[in-house]
């Protein structure tokens, strides 16, 4: 077993509750390497990857956690919900690994 893989495995078994909720009703999903803001694995097609990742990943969740912070400097963003008119954005961030899922 791969390093990065035990790696996430930790990650999702601290996190059961969010990672359990998140991955119900999996449509596609993406797990981004946020020190190299790279993909580990995705089932977007890769332009749909990209944007996800500068939009989601490099935008809006670092400015949401700075809002969580303000509010709150002990607290951080454990969970984002985006739902649109088709599908539904799940996002988990964490400190090396984002995890976004779509859901319908």
């Amino acid at each position: 077993m791969s390093q990065m893989h035990l790696m996430l495995e930790g990650i999702f078994q601290q996190n059961e509750e969010v990672t359990s909720r998140i991955c119900q009703n999996v449509q596609e999903f993406i797990i981004i390497n946020n020190v190299q803001e790279m993909p580990v694995h995705s089932t977007f097609e890769n332009s749909t990857t990209i944007q996800l990742i500068k939009n989601l990943a490099g935008g809006l969740v670092p400015a949401a956690n700075s809002a969580i912070r303000d509010l709150d400097p002990t607290s951080k963003l454990t969970y984002l919900r985006i739902q649109t008119k088709k599908y539904e954005l799940l996002v988990a961030p964490e400190d090396e690994f984002t995890l976004i899922v779509q859901q319908n």
